[in-house]
Order: structure tokens, then C-alpha cells, then sequence
């Protein structure tokens, strides 16, 4: 009988917060065996993180939390191996190896565990060039980490758990912070490690079709409990029989694994008065060689849902910060809402124009939802009652009223988005600017965030997100602006956009899951943009 790398059996798991017990995983029995693929996926809440952070020892030896049931690592129970011994079976992968590496260069990242296990300096010399040709780094010793892209780092730290000879590698949400190319590149490394018989528990709410070709198991936890264990392919085929399921419907049409076509992208340019209009407008920082913006023309109109889209550093932050006066144009000009940036205040601007930053707790401050709310109301001169009756209105609108008098602090990410916007949509602003909303969002909060943004450019709010998150663009974009070096090189509908591979590609992006889904042959219907593909 074969022992299985990783096994659960009636594993409950509880956190004490605020002395109140708190059950974060409750009867899950899991088995991993050696060299399986396994993806334990599910929304938010759901208990994923718990489950890793006791794999690897993180609980209840770093994180105290209340363990009850069998965990075992290859037929031996966790509690019995010292940290040192379980370090060395197994390695984690957490979805930020920024808050992790405690090095300067690649070969002294790598060399730290290393030392830790008090091997020989001789040892290391030869682990370190090994360990790089094994995960796609050969020659990068000597680079400071800083000069790594995102998918770069992803394999450095893989290589640190490799060097220590883990033989199984745990993954939490690796996916969060890379864009199009670094998530492929990354897969395209999980590949190699799963072609090398490295067993791998990955946890991620961000599906790829191309992740589900080489996962051999999937397990989906919801609220603590497993509610399906089973072959990807059963995965993706019983979101038709579980439809009622609003949570799991949600967590799959993020993804246009749903195998409906339903999803499809919106066709339909808004043609109307345009809110925003960039004329030839061009912009480089004073630090740079080449300009941000190099001759930039555009229009964004009233009612339009607007995806701006590219490689990172092609432009995109710098131009949407142009639209509110953050950064004022060289050359050309742009007009917000009938109003020359140029000649106005970002104070007067801020009236017209909503930002949201990615990370929402980079603008809240306010001790309570409710005063977060009514803050720019109350800056702007808005009477109290108005703000008081917009702010009721809009909680509830937002699904927020039960978290008014709550500090924003406290809550979800979903949550903390919600309020952001909400506190945004008080003041009414004929522009809403998001940038990199999805980020940290599971399907149902991602789904919420879409209703939201659909409604408000069907009262007539320009709505304009910077993302990379091309499912995004497909599902609720009018229209997509692609840049690259600063320069547009498509801008039309999200249908002729990002429906042209060559397009995508020249921007350092990947075409739609469902197009990709259909390549990979995981479903028979065919998504119509696939024959305009020219």
C-alpha cells in the first residue's frame, strides 16, 4: 500500500480571536499522494491558508490555534518531526516572496536555508548553480533581488525549498501578484516540478486552464468543509448541476469554466459625449530616457466601462493619473468632464473624479464605515441630512448597512473594496478610476464588484479600470486600450481586442480562459470570437 505524502483525517482546526473560538476548518479528511498535482481551491474564508499553514508547521508552532484529528507527512505524524525535519519534507511558497526572502542576492537566498541546516560551505557551492539550472535560473547568482521579475522570484523560491531537498511543495495563492505572463511562466515551473516527480499542494481562488491540464486531484472547501474531491474534469463539468450553489457558481464563472457561453464579451462601443479625451498627449518622468505617454489619443466616454491594459511600465498608472490632474500632460492636452487639466486643481478635479487605488486601506482612515463614507461628502459642503440619507442608501445598495458603525479596518478585502467605492459614489463622480481592482478577491466578491461597476456605467458614469486580469476586460469591458512603451496600439471593443492574439501577445498579455479553454479542448462549445482571430 502506498503511504500518501500528506493525510488528514476529521482535521478540525479553530482560532481563540477576541477570546471567542473560531472554527476555520472542521472534518476535512485530505490525502495527497507522492508526486500528485493536488489544487485545494475555494472563496475566501474558506479554510485553504489554515490547512498549508499546518502542513508546513506554521501552526500551532508559530500560529496558535486549536488542532484535533490525525495529520500526517509520508506516514508519520506532524507532531512527532522537529521543525528542522519537517522543513526538510516540506517547503512553502507564499504568494509574496518579497515578505519572505531576508537576502540581497539570488545565491545568499539560496544559501540561507542552507546554512540553517549547517551544511558545509563546500556544499553549498555546488546546491546553489544546481538548484538555479533546476528551476529556469541558470547564471542569476550573482543578481541582486530587486532586479527580478515577479515570475522570477516565484522560482527563487521554489529553489530555496528545492535546496533543502522538500519533497513536497506547498503553494499559497502564487498567482495574486504576477500579470498574464508571469502566471504562464510560473505554470510552465509547476510542470517541470510536477515532470520530476515533486509532489504539489497548490491553493489558489485563480483558475487557469492551463493549471487544470497538469492538476491529477482537485478539492474544494467551502466555510471550512470539503463540499467536492475529484478529477478537474468532474471540477469544471458539475458547475451545470450546481447551479443553485450561488458561492460555487460564483467561484467558477470567474474563470469561464462554467462550460457555458453565456459569458460572453460586450460588443457594444459607447459612441456617446466622450467625459475624457487625451489629444496627443506625452509624459516622462524626470528620472527616465523614454517617455510614459509618447503621443497618446483616446476617448472615454459617459456610460462606457473602460479596460486599459499592457505590460507592466507600459503606461497604464500614468495615464489614468492624468484624467484627475495627479500629473499634468508635457505635451497635448486632456479634458476631464469639459475641464482642461491643465488649468485646474486636483482639488476641483476630485469633484468629477473618483480614484480607487489596489489596495483599498491605501485610502481609508475613518474609525467607522459610516464616517469613511461620509467624509468627501462632508469636505465637498454636501448638507449632513443629504449625506446622511446618501450614505444609508448606498450601504445598502453596497451590502454594507450591517458594517456602517464597524471600523473598515476590521473587515474583508471584499468588503474593504465595497467601502472604498461606496465612499466614492456618495459624492457622485461622473468618473470612477480603479486600478487593479480584483486584486486578493475571490468569485463571489469579484462578482459583486462587476454588478457594481455594470450599474454604474448604466447611470452614466465613466468607468475606467487598469488591470491585467483579462477575464475581467472580456466579461463587462465596452472598451479595451492596449499600450505598449507609452504608445496605443489597439483600442476598440473588448470582442476585436482581445480576441487578436497578436495583439495580446505584442502587450504582454494572454487571450481570455474561455478562448484558452477551448484550445486546450476542456469544452465543445465554441466562444464566437474564436473565428476573428485575424
Amino acid at each position: 500500500m502506498i503511504i500518501p505524502a500528506l493525510e488528514t483525517r476529521n482535521l478540525n482546526i479553530t482560532y481563540h480571536l477576541a477570546n471567542r473560538p473560531s472554527v476555520a476548518v472542521a472534518s476535512v479528511d485530505l490525502r495527497v499522494e507522492p508526486g500528485e498535482f493536488h489544487l485545494l481551491c475555494g472563496p475566501s474564508g474558506s479554510g485553504k491558508s489554515t490547512v498549508l499553514k499546518l502542513l508546513c508547521g506554521l501552526i500551532p508552532n508559530i500560529i496558535r490555534a486549536k488542532v484535533e484529528g490525525d495529520v500526517k507527512v509520508f506516514g508519520k505524524e506532524i507532531h512527532g518531526l522537529s521543525r528542522r525535519k519537517l522543513a526538510q519534507l516540506v517547503g512553502i511558497v507564499f504568494q509574496n516572496p518579497d515578505d519572505y526572502f531576508v537576502a540581497t542576492s539570488v545565491e545568499t537566498e539560496l544559501a540561507f536555508g542552507l546554512e540553517n541546516l549547517g551544511l558545509p560551505r563546500s556544499t553549498m557551492l555546488s546546491v546553489v548553480p544546481e538548484t538555479l539550472a533546476k528551476v529556469g535560473l541558470p547564471g542569476f547568482d550573482k543578481k541582486p533581488l530587486t532586479s527580478l521579475s515577479g515570475g522570477q522570484k516565484q522560482r527563487l523560491a521554489i529553489g530555496c525549498c528545492l535546496a533543502m531537498n522538500a519533497e513536497v511543495l506547498l503553494f499559497d495563492e502564487p498567482f495574486v501578484n504576477l500579470d498574464p505572463s508571469g502566471s504562464l511562466e510560473l505554470i510552465t515551473s509547476l510542470k517541470d516540478l510536477k515532470r520530476k516527480g515533486i509532489t504539489i499542494l497548490l491553493v489558489t481562488q485563480r483558475l487557469f486552464p492551463e493549471l487544470l491540464d497538469l492538476v491529477d486531484r482537485v478539492t474544494l472547501l467551502q466555510s471550512g468543509k470539503i463540499v467536492y474531491q475529484g478529477s478537474p474534469k468532474n471540477f469544471v463539468e458539475q458547475a451545470h448541476t450546481i447551479a443553485s450553489d450561488p458561492i460555487y457558481q460564483a467561484f467558477l464563472r470567474m474563470y469561464g469554466l462554467a462550460g457555458k457561453t453565456s459569458e460572453q464579451s460586450r460588443n457594444d462601443l459607447v459612441d456617446g459625449e466622450a467625459a475624457v479625451t487625451f489629444r496627443n498627449v506625452s509624459f516622462t518622468y524626470s528620472d527616465a530616457s523614454s517617455p510614459a505617454l509618447d503621443g497618446v489619443t483616446c476617448d472615454f466616454h459617459k456610460g462606457e466601462i473602460a479596460v486599459v491594459m499592457g505590460a507592466n511600465g507600459a503606461g497604464k498608472s500614468t495615464l489614468v493619473r492624468h484624467v484627475n490632474g495627479i500629473l499634468r500632460p508635457q505635451n497635448g492636452q486632456v479634458t476631464t468632464c469639459g475641464i482642461d487639466t491643465r488649468e485646474s486643481s486636483v482639488a476641483t478635479l476630485a469633484r468629477h473624479v473618483g480614484f480607487m487605488f489596489q489596495n483599498p486601506l491605501h485610502t481609508i482612515f475613518s474609525d467607522t464605515v459610516r464616517r469613511e463614507m461620509s467624509f468627501t461628502a462632508q469636505l465637498f459642503g454636501i448638507p449632513d441630512a443629504v449625506t446622511k440619507r446618501k450614505v444609508n442608501e448606498i450601504a445598502a445598495h453596497f451590502d454594507i448597512s450591517n458594517v456602517l458603525d464597524t471600523s473598515p479596518f476590521v473587515l474583508s478585502a471584499g468588503e474593504q473594496q465595497r467601502v472604498a467605492i461606496a465612499s466614492t459614489a456618495v459624492i457622485e463622480p461622473k468618473v470612477l478610476i480603479l486600478d487593479e481592482p480584483t486584486h486578493g478577491l475571490d468569485g463571489r466578491n469579484l462578482y459583486r464588484l462587476e454588478t457594481i461597476l455594470l450599474e454604474l456605467s448604466s447611470k452614466g458614469h465613466s468607468v475606467i479600470i487598469v488591470t491585467h486580469d483579462v477575464d475581467l476586460a472580456y466579461r463587462i469591458a465596452n472598451r479595451v486600450i492596449l499600450l505598449k512603451e507609452g504608445k496605443v496600439i489597439a483600442n476598440g471593443s473588448a470582442h476585436e481586442v482581445l480576441c487578436n492574439e497578436k495583439l495580446v501577445e505584442e502587450a504582454a498579455l494572454i487571450l481570455p480562459t474561455q478562448i484558452r479553454v477551448d484550445k486546450l479542448g476542456l469544452r465543445q462549445e465554441k466562444p464566437n470570437c474564436m473565428e476573428s482571430n485575424g
